[in-house]
């Protein structure tokens, strides 16, 4: 029985070594039938594991995962529209805020960045100077003492301040060579757009650079000199008469008359009132090619006559032209008739009159004084027609304004519109 039993454990122990040895073969040779290829087996077992149905709680993190990677997406895309429209919607508010004059009031800063303010973007892209330079205003405000200083601060590096004024008054700024030097003078002025009685108040400041300083100075106007730097004409008031008024304008050296009726000489007239400086409510540079400042001062308040003149240089100082009936919102058919002060008014002829000078013929003139320019000389015996209108020289005679028919055979118009001294006509 031993023996058998170690003859069997012997054969086991045989069989067992056999299988063995030909496990070891089978893997050192991928070809041999009936062998497994290890990487095989393994790739085929991750494959399976794909294929294995997913697990409850696999599925529920793999959900959970790409929620919160959805949501991340959504809020970025929200945020992203949000400030979009935030964006559109500041610059829409801009765009569309409703503008008022009084936020420069208590404004202080650079005018052109006052959001709000009425006049904004007329100061934007300003060249003053006309250096090819971007130029800018800027503002400080005295609150105590309720005025404002501003200062035109060029691209080149220069500054012009402009002396204090009320801080109500709306600046406006302009640039141009009035002088023929070559060079811009700066015109600043300052509309009270927002009072009572806005042709009654106004400032105005005119500023020539000196090249030897590198300063811009104030250049002196003839004109009377007011508060704050308002600046205008000293007016004589006669008494009412027969629903008329006349005046004397001091530096025009001329008088005029208005018609007004009983309400507003009991409203606005009193014995006092027989001498004012009324200011110059709006001042410009108009001309395009040939620039000239173009003055407008209402004589009488509240009335609504308006005078319009040029303050034109000649011989090293600028002096007052011909003042007629004009307001700055009407329009201006040729710069020409600005500059030479021979602005034609479209009036109907008031009556005829003929020459009858001592001299066998009379001088039209392009003003009321024989400090004007003569346009042409008119024989004794030609018709002239009279504009209502007539004004008062320095020497005391009157002058009126008329229009002559010249009959020229060019393209040239045949009527020329001037002033001729009355004592040599006849009607």
């Amino acid at each position: 029985m031993d023996i058998m039993k170690k003859i069997v454990s012997l054969l086991i122990t045989f069989v067992l070594a056999a299988a063995a040895l030909a496990g070891c073969g089978a893997s050192r040779n991928p070809g041999s039938s009936g062998t497994v290829d290890l990487a095989k087996e393994e790739k085929a077992t991750e494959e399976a594991k794909e294929k294995e149905p997913e697990t409850e709680a696999v599925v529920e993190e793999k959900a959970s995962e790409e929620a919160s990677e959805a949501a991340t997406a959504v809020e970025e895309k929200a945020e992203a529209e949000s400030g979009e429209a935030s964006t559109e919607a500041s610059t829409g508010a801009e765009e569309d805020q409703e503008s008022s004059p009084f936020m420069l009031w208590e404004y202080e800063g650079y005018v052109d960045e006052c959001k709000g303010y009425t006049w904004q973007k007329e100061f934007k892209d300003c060249d003053y100077d006309g250096d090819g330079k971007n130029d800018r205003v800027n503002r400080k405000y005295d609150n105590n003492e309720q005025t404002a200083v501003y200062t035109v601060e060029f691209g080149n590096g220069d500054k012009l301040i402009c002396p204090e004024v009320w801080d109500t008054g709306f600046p406006h700024i302009q640039g141009g060579d009035l002088d023929g030097d070559g060079a811009r003078e700066i015109l600043v002025t300052f509309s009270y757009d927002t009072g009572t009685d806005p042709c009654s108040f106004g400032e105005m400041f005119l500023f020539d650079k000196d090249d030897s300083k590198g300063e811009y100075e104030e250049v002196k106007l003839p004109l009377a000199d007011g508060e704050k730097g308002a600046k205008g004409f000293d007016i004589d008031f006669d008494k009412p008469d027969k629903g008329k008024i006349r005046f004397t304008i001091k530096e025009a050296g001329m008088s005029m008359e208005e018609e007004v009726d009983e309400d507003y000489v009991s409203y606005w007239w009193t014995d006092e009132a027989t001498s004012e400086m009324r200011c110059v409510y709006k001042a410009e540079i108009t001309g395009g090619d040939k620039p000239v400042l173009r003055c407008y001062v209402a004589p009488l308040p509240r009335n609504g006559l308006s005078l319009g003149f040029n303050l034109n240089y000649k011989d090293g100082k600028y002096e007052v032209g011909y003042v007629e009936k004009d307001s700055p919102d009407e329009e201006e058919t040729d710069s020409s008739n600005i500059q030479s002060d021979n602005t034609e008014e479209e009036t109907i002829p008031e009556y005829f009159v003929y020459v009858e000078a001592a001299d066998g013929y009379a001088n039209l003139r392009t003003g009321p004084g024989i400090e004007y320019d003569i346009i042409c000389q008119i024989p004794n015996g030609e018709s002239l027609e009279v504009y209502r209108g007539d004004a008062t020289a320095k020497n005391g005679k009157k002058w009126l304004k008329v229009a002559y028919f010249n009959g020229s055979d060019d393209d040239s118009d045949p009527w020329i519109t001037g002033w001729i001294a009355e004592s040599q006509l006849q009607e």
